[in-house]
């Protein structure tokens, strides 16, 4: 059973996985643990699902998938009257445009791609107030050597919402 922020984001995954690029082969992940990955004098970040009490799948680059996305929840909050939460909330893509928009420029298709998604997070509780296109939005991540290179090459593309949250924590 969901509790605090993730009674939102499990909602939005729920209207993803019911309206967004139906058909196709798409993981809609929640909330991601933020797992810091230590490689000489460098951290960065592995984004992974928790499956079970021994086990994260990380999330980065599937190309057998046509679309993942995944929420990245931003380590700081600001906190009204005790329980009043506005949290700061990545809402990351990452899509085969080949796949999704068969008939499509790869530019016609990026616009798409982020026009349908926003459709879905402008009637949820999710304020956008920010677009970034590319992997630009991805570079704090831990892709390893070998995804990094052929992350948002085409057909391939990463763009992600920033968003901003305010609900009420049930857990204080």
């Amino acid at each position: 059973m969901s509790k605090g922020i993730d009674v939102h984001i499990d909602a939005l995954v729920t209207e993803f996985n019911s309206n967004l690029w139906i058909g196709k082969v798409n993981s809609f992940f929640g909330r991601v643990f933020r797992n810091e990955r230590f490689e000489g004098f460098q951290s960065t970040i592995s984004p992974e699902i928790w499956t079970s009490t021994t086990e994260y799948i990380e999330v980065l680059k599937n190309d057998r998938k046509d679309a993942q996305c995944f929420f990245d929840v931003q380590p700081i909050d600001s906190v009204e009257g005790g329980n009043v939460h506005n949290s700061t909330v990545w809402i990351c893509f990452l899509v085969n445009l080949q796949k999704l928009y068969p008939s499509l420029t790869r530019t016609e298709a990026t616009e798409e791609a982020h026009r349908e998604a926003q459709q879905i997070i402008v009637n949820s509780p999710f304020e956008i107030t920010g677009l970034l296109r590319g992997f630009e939005g991805f570079t704090g991540y831990d892709w390893g050597k070998d995804k990094q290179f052929h992350a948002d090459k085409s057909p391939h593309y990463l763009f992600r919402f920033d968003t901003t949250l305010e609900y009420v924590n049930s857990n204080c």
